[in-house]
């Protein structure tokens, strides 16, 4: 079973930087998730329902983040591992 891959100060640099200047990043990126990962954008956006929409967001964001990050890490990885 694969490990989840330690995320590299240049995945999260990129990240971040993607999402500074996307103002659109997190909507987009659920409707990415939404078509391509069904079961994890019901699991995110369930979220949604809580009383409280300052933590909905911030759950959103953040799980989103996550999913982000590993997802370009292990991207990274596996091109590292192709072509050195």
């Amino acid at each position: 079973m694969p490990n989840i891959p330690l995320i590299s100060g240049d995945i999260s640099k990129g990240i971040i930087a993607s999402m500074e200047h996307d103002s659109d990043y997190f909507q987009n990126l659920c409707n990415r998730l939404k078509e391509e990962n069904p079961l994890i954008y019901y699991m995110i956006t369930a979220a949604q329902e809580h009383s409280n929409p300052d933590f909905s967001t911030g759950y959103i964001k953040g799980v989103c983040t996550a999913y982000v990050l590993i997802e370009a890490q292990m991207d990274a990885d596996e091109m590292n591992a192709k072509w050195g």
